[in-house]
């Protein structure tokens, strides 16, 4: 197994997992909690943890990103949100997510997605779009929703 480090709300088998917990906390709290403990030039995101690796990578000497079932947590995929999804965020949530930009992903990292396709429309429209973006490599998994990828 390739030395990997991936950040999750859940601890994965097999990987050197870094545990997130979002309870009042930030984007940016996650991103400035997690990143002094990578130590890896492989970085891997399950769920919030995928946002918090694709924001990392901007400033990380990575080899490779991983990201799992990737929580659409930009600017672009906010202002779309339904209000219940805001009301759920958090107005101090839904600021902090203003300050990151899909536009200002790093291609140059290679990186590939995957997702369940029996995850909602919004996240796997998400993935497409990220896909694109970042000129990666997307598969969809058969079988599996957000829990099982």
């Amino acid at each position: 197994m390739a030395k990997i480090t991936i950040i999750s709300p859940n601890r994965i088998k097999g990987y050197n997992t870094i545990l997130i917990d979002w309870k009042y906390k930030t984007l940016t709290d996650l991103v400035n909690e997690v990143r002094p403990q990578i130590k890896s030039k492989i970085l891997g995101g399950y769920s919030i943890g995928g946002a918090v690796a694709l924001i990392l990578a901007q400033e990380l000497n990575l080899t490779k990103l991983v990201l799992y079932s990737p929580t659409p947590l930009f600017r672009e995929e906010i202002a779309k949100a339904p209000q219940s999804e805001l009301k759920f965020l958090g107005k101090k949530r839904v600021a902090d997510i203003q300050n990151y930009s899909l536009q200002s992903l790093n291609k140059k990292v290679k990186t590939i997605i995957y997702i369940g396709e029996h995850e909602g429309k919004p996240m796997i429209d998400f993935a497409k779009k990220l896909n694109k973006r970042l000129n990666s490599s997307l598969i969809i998994k058969r079988g599996c929703d957000h829990n099982t990828v």
